[in-house]
């Protein structure tokens, strides 16, 4: 049997403004609330780092009472309902009128939140869920505000593989407004619409053109590792929602401000004997993300390129390996480098949230060319940068 819970409003929340500590509404029996499966972006493309069917362990929500039509957070007759409460997947499902089985995504069974009888609901959300919500100064800290969501301290670990995402604001919600024919008990759950906080990066190979048919050896290069160096591994995030009473806020588009990041460091994209491409073809592009679930080599922090001062300019590092069918076999050359700057003699200077940057490499013998291309999921641009090839052993 689910316990009910009728929740106070709490003072010294993040929202302190248009928190009162007044006893939160009554609620309706057994009618609880529930999210639907997490929507990622608006017009989603097929290079997603996570989407509804893939969104594992959990996310958390932030919700907002207030009595009637929505009258801004800094209004004092919004109360705080739920605060950063986890959330993760069901065992139950919505099916729609088509027999399309949706999980249902809901709070833990010892923590149930109900609809209230009167008033309406707004609720945002933030994935994957973190705990640190009280100490500014440590890391991974969140908060939500009048602002939005905030991200402090924000540490992107050493594999660098984490989604990080916050949703738009889920206004006026009602148990009426979350109903929906052709579903157990004609409901279906709280609708969230995710975007992506971080930026994404790819890496391809192939071999370069004059390689291939020119009637010499045949070469074979195996790419053994890719670094990205200089890069800001710890930032914040500010949502930057701008909401005066009722007027709705927009998150607007990504901006290299949305992010302030410090401290350097190297990343590992790959390492291993892995990555294989022959000269023989000039079609076979090596991308360093297949298999992996979430479709990248990288998932970094927003940044400008060029940081300035003793952080440097980010680039990149290539070993590699190389042979020819007219060599000894399996006589290698080995401890190939090349190292070259993402910002040269090409427009991409920095990494915006919500893209995915994707690092055509084309390998040569005398030159290694980068080919960068952007996906903002509703806009792309590309440019290239030519580098000198360096055999050497740092």
């Amino acid at each position: 049997m689910k316990k009910l819970l009728i929740l106070a409003a709490m003072a010294g929340v993040a929202l302190v403004s248009c928190v009162k500590n007044e006893p939160a509404p009554s609620v309706t029996d057994q009618h609880e609330i529930t999210f639907a499966p997490p929507v990622v972006g608006v017009n989603t493309r097929s290079v997603d780092l996570v989407t509804t069917a893939n969104i594992t362990g959990s996310f958390s929500v932030y919700g907002y009472y207030h009595p009637s039509e929505y009258p801004g957070f800094d209004n004092e007759a919004t109360y705080t309902y739920m605060e950063n409460v986890e959330v993760t997947k069901d065992d139950d499902f919505y099916e729609d009128q088509n027999g399309t089985k949706y999980p249902s995504w809901v709070t833990s069974s010892t923590n149930d939140y109900y609809w209230p009888k009167t008033g309406k609901m707004t609720f945002v959300a933030y994935y994957p869920s973190l705990t640190n919500t009280t100490n500014d100064d440590q890391d991974n800290y969140v908060a939500h505000t009048i602002n939005g969501i905030q991200f402090k301290n924000y540490v992107v670990g050493d594999k660098a593989d984490v989604d990080l995402m916050f949703s738009d604001r889920a206004y006026d919600q009602t148990k009426a407004t979350n109903e929906k024919l052709n579903t157990p008990s004609n409901y279906y759950g709280v609708e969230l619409s995710f975007k992506h906080a971080l930026s994404a990066i790819r890496f391809k190979f192939k071999a370069a053109p004059d390689l291939v048919d020119n009637g010499g050896p045949k070469y074979t290069f195996v790419v053994q590792e890719v670094v990205l160096k200089n890069v800001h591994s710890k930032g914040n995030f500010n949502q930057g929602l701008n909401e005066s009473g009722n007027a709705k806020a927009s998150t607007g588009v990504a901006d290299p401000a949305d992010w302030s990041t410090n401290t350097i460091r190297n990343y590992t994209a790959y390492s291993g004997d892995g990555l294989t491409i022959n000269s023989t073809d000039l079609v076979a592009s090596y991308d360093v993300a297949d298999g992996k679930t979430n479709g990248a080599n990288l998932i970094l922090l927003p940044q400008t390129l060029k940081h300035g001062g003793t952080d440097g300019t980010v680039t990149v590092q290539v070993k590699y390996k190389l042979k020819h069918d007219k060599m000894e076999i399996d006589k290698w050359i080995e401890n190939n480098y090349v190292e070259a700057e993402l910002t040269r003699d090409n427009n991409i200077t920095s990494w915006l949230r919500g893209n995915i940057y994707t690092y055509n490499i084309i390998l040569n013998l005398d030159k290694i060319e980068f080919a960068p291309k952007v996906d903002e999921w509703t806009d792309s641009q590309s440019a290239e940068v030519t580098v000198d090839n360096q055999v050497t052993n740092p």
